[in-house]
């Protein structure tokens, strides 16, 4: 199960609030689409998704997939 609507929570964010940041980062999708993918009733087709969503966090993509609890992410230098 993903942690996007757990994050976007924590953050205090609105679905449309947290719309509007991703698309100030390129993604282009509304609040409907976001609920969906919070709900996982719709895969993203936006192969850089996750890589987004994770950056704005500041999370691993790992974490927002549920497929880790640590938050952070591995370091690679």
């Amino acid at each position: 199960m993903n942690k996007i609507k757990e994050l976007r929570k924590e953050n205090n964010l609105t679905l449309k609030e947290l719309t509007l940041e991703l698309n100030k980062k390129g993604l282009k999708i509304n609040d409907g689409q976001l609920s969906k993918y919070e709900r996982e009733n719709q895969t993203p087709r936006n192969k850089d998704f996750w890589k987004i969503l994770a950056d704005f966090f500041d999370v691993s993509e790992s974490y927002i997939l549920g497929y880790t609890e640590q938050i952070g992410r591995a370091s690679c230098r």
